[in-house]
């Protein structure tokens, strides 16, 4: 599509969730759930949510942390009741969440046609953070003797990971708002990861995220 025709939308960005039926996307004070039943029809939701600037580190910072965190949780629930089949349904519509946000933070007309060509790698995605985290906390070790990490009952360890998780935060934020040869190569170890945690979506789970985008930005909800 060409940038002429792209639509500018407001919010701009959103974020989302995704699990093993549905997607979840939020902007703009709002939130639509869009969930896959098993009789093949999808129900959606909206509602409000607490409004949060992104405009600025912090807010943002806790934001991602609070999304990493659930999306970990999840994954770990649907491990834990060794249903591997459900846990590539968790990665393939996190996959279509990831396309369906760039198709539309990138102004394309909400189709599945167009969410199918956009890619399943986000750089502001927690799978991200999370291999940004371990990377920086992995040379932490490295590089603190062990008897610093531990210094006042382990206080100073706990200070370095809150560090490494602003690090990672700051680069994952990096990678997300430049394009050059540096921003491409410190998302080398997102994208790694994102290989394993967003699969290729069928159409069907890109339908869902479709959907929750669309009652998202159309929606009269008040």
């Amino acid at each position: 599509m060409s940038l002429e025709n792209r639509v500018k939308r407001v919010p701009s960005r959103i974020s989302g969730r995704s699990f093993s039926n549905g997607i979840l996307l939020m902007g703009g004070g709002r939130k639509a759930l869009a969930v896959r039943k098993k009789n093949g029809e999808i129900d959606l939701g909206i509602s409000n949510v607490k409004s949060r600037r992104t405009d600025k580190s912090i807010p943002a910072f806790v934001n991602m942390i609070a999304l990493a965190v659930s999306g970990i949780i999840e994954s770990f629930k649907v491990f834990k009741k060794n249903n591997h089949i459900s846990l590539i349904r968790l990665f393939k519509y996190h996959g279509a969440e990831h396309k369906v946000i760039h198709c539309y933070e990138n102004g394309m007309e909400l189709t599945v046609e167009n969410a199918r060509k956009c890619s399943t790698y986000h750089p502001r995605c927690g799978s991200s953070l999370a291999a940004n985290v371990l990377i920086i906390e992995g040379l932490i070790c490295l590089l603190v003797p062990s008897k610093v990490r531990n210094a006042l009952f382990g206080f100073v360890d706990v200070i370095l990971f809150f560090a490494a998780f602003f690090a990672g935060f700051k680069i994952s934020r990096y990678t997300a708002e430049k394009n050059n040869k540096l921003s491409k190569v410190l998302s080398v170890p997102g994208k790694i990861l994102q290989k394993l945690t967003a699969l290729e979506p069928d159409e069907e789970m890109l339908e869902c995220g479709i959907e929750a985008a669309k009652k998202l930005v159309h929606s009269e909800y008040k």
